[in-house]
C-alpha cells in the first residue's frame, strides 16, 4: 500500500533504489492509518526489506507497539521487532471513540515479536507477560501466539506455551499450555494444570490447590 516517508535527512541510491532515512523518521501507511516512528531506517527495494537497529513505535487504532530493532517485508506485510517489545492492544468494541486505559491489554516480552498482517497474527517470545487492565489478570509464558479478528481487529484467540501461569488477585493457575477464546472469553489449560485458590482464611489455612 502507499505510504508517506519523512525524515530530517535522507539519501537515495539511484542505481539500486535503496533508501536511507535519518533522524525523526515517520512512515504513515495511508490505507490502515498506521504510523511508524524511529531514528533511522534502511529500505532495500530489491530485497523488499526494511531494517533499523533503533527504537521503533508503531501506532494505529488497534493499539501501540514498541521495540528495539526491526526487520520488515512491506510487500509480504510481515515484520519482526527484535527485543524489549511492548504492545498495548485496544479491547474496546468501538475504536472510533476514545479508548480508556481500562480497555487495554499490555503484552511485553524480552525476545522478538513477529507480526503477519495478512494472517492477522502475532507471536511473542521469551519472558512474555500479558496484563488485562480491566481485571488485573496477569498471564506469563515462554511463548504467546495471538490471532486477531479480521473485521473488528480484536483478539480472537491466544495460545500460550511453556511455563504458563495465570494470576488474578491471590489466585493462580499453572499449566504447560493455555488457550484463550476471545469470542466466549474462556480459558482452557492443559498439560498438568494446577489451580491455587485463596479461600480467605485468615488463620493461614486458606490456600486450596487442585
Amino acid at each position: 500500500q502507499n505510504a508517506n516517508l519523512t525524515s530530517k535527512t535522507g539519501t537515495i541510491d539511484k542505481v539500486s533504489g535503496n533508501v536511507h532515512l535519518q533522524d525523526d523518521v515517520v512512515v504513515v501507511a495511508q490505507e490502515r492509518g498506521t504510523t511508524m516512528t524511529t531514528d533511522s531506517l534502511n529500505w532495500d527495494r530489491n530485497q523488499d526489506l526494511v531494517t533499523t537497529k533503533d527504537l521503533v513505535t508503531i501506532e494505529d487504532q488497534q493499539g501501540t507497539v514498541t521495540g528495539t530493532g526491526m526487520t520488515a517485508h512491506p510487500t509480504l506485510k510481515t515484520a519482526q521487532l527484535n527485543e524489549d517489545v511492548k504492545a498495548v492492544i485496544n479491547t474496546a468494541q468501538d475504536t472510533a471513540s476514545s479508548v480508556t486505559a481500562a480497555q487495554t491489554v499490555e503484552i511485553t516480552c524480552d525476545g522478538s515479536m513477529q507480526m503477519d498482517q495478512m494472517k492477522m497474527y502475532a507471536v511473542f517470545h521469551d519472558n512474555v507477560v500479558a496484563v488485562e487492565a480491566s481485571t488485573g489478570r496477569q498471564l506469563y509464558a515462554d511463548k504467546m501466539e495471538v490471532w486477531f479478528d479480521e473485521k473488528n481487529k480484536k483478539i480472537k484467540k491466544v495460545v500460550c506455551t511453556g511455563n504458563v501461569k495465570v494470576v488474578q488477585g491471590n489466585n493462580a493457575s499453572y499449566a504447560e499450555k493455555m488457550t484463550y477464546n476471545g469470542i466466549d472469553e474462556t480459558l482452557t489449560m492443559s498439560g498438568r494444570p494446577k489451580m491455587v485458590f485463596d479461600t480467605g482464611d485468615n488463620q493461614g489455612k486458606g490456600m486450596f490447590q487442585q
